[in-house]
């Protein structure tokens, strides 16, 4: 299940990467690229949203709650809080948020999300990022519209979709090197293989939006 996850990982990564030269040609005045970045930001909805973030919560998360381990953390986990404070996302999304009142929060996946947001979890802190991440993508799509009936308008967009970047790539690197590792620790390889059987169970479900994933990649990469 781990590695499965970790594998989505570098598939979002590599939709970052595409994305991130995308923000860079909106700088452009040349280039006109609404189209490319509505269809890249729609896939990364897909893989990160949909799938990645809907098999964590739903399927890993329930049974790392659970374990007095998830509690001390993993080696890294210190160093990832100093650095998300550091970056301070909370206030980078809630100003956004205010400029577009209208964006609705994120649905939970499961019950058990809502209570690990109400409760002192730690698992609040990836849940958290998880919504902020769902809050990004509406409110980028939002000003790809914009950007695409005016082109001028391209600061309010490319501001949105480097601090998108930011905390995806951050988000990334924190759940690989300090929650997966806890989980790796903390559950035995039997409950991993099944966890990953439930995963395949949903990407088998999402077999036409993960074909999609794959022709926007091609399509966009160099």
């Amino acid at each position: 299940m781990i590695q499965h996850l970790i594998e989505e990982h570098r598939k979002i990564q590599s939709l970052l990467n595409i994305l991130k030269t995308q923000t860079y040609l909106v700088e452009d005045s040349n280039v006109h690229n609404a189209l490319a970045l509505k269809e890249i930001m729609h896939v990364i909805k897909i893989l990160a949203r949909d799938l990645h973030h809907h098999k964590e919560e739903a399927i890993l998360f329930p049974l790392l709650d659970e374990l007095p381990q998830l509690k001390n953390g993993g080696p890294k986990c210190t160093l990832f809080y100093g650095i998300k404070m550091e970056k301070n996302f909370d206030a980078k999304i809630k100003k956004a948020l205010l400029e577009e009142p209208d964006v609705i929060a994120p649905p939970a996946w499961i019950d058990i999300t809502k209570s690990l947001h109400d409760k002192n979890s730690p698992l609040k802190i990836p849940l958290d990022e998880h919504d902020y991440g769902y809050y990004y993508v509406n409110l980028i799509s939002k000003e790809i519209q914009r950007y695409g009936e005016d082109p001028l308008r391209t600061h309010p967009l490319i501001v949105l979709l480097l601090q998108f970047v930011d905390l995806m790539e951050f988000h990334i690197k924190k759940e690989d090197e300090c929650l997966y590792q806890v989980a790796l620790t903390a559950l035995s390889s039997e409950v991993l293989c099944e966890m990953r059987g439930q995963a395949l169970t949903l990407d088998q479900s999402k077999a036409k939006e993960l074909e999609l994933v794959d022709l926007v990649m091609a399509k966009y990469s160099n």
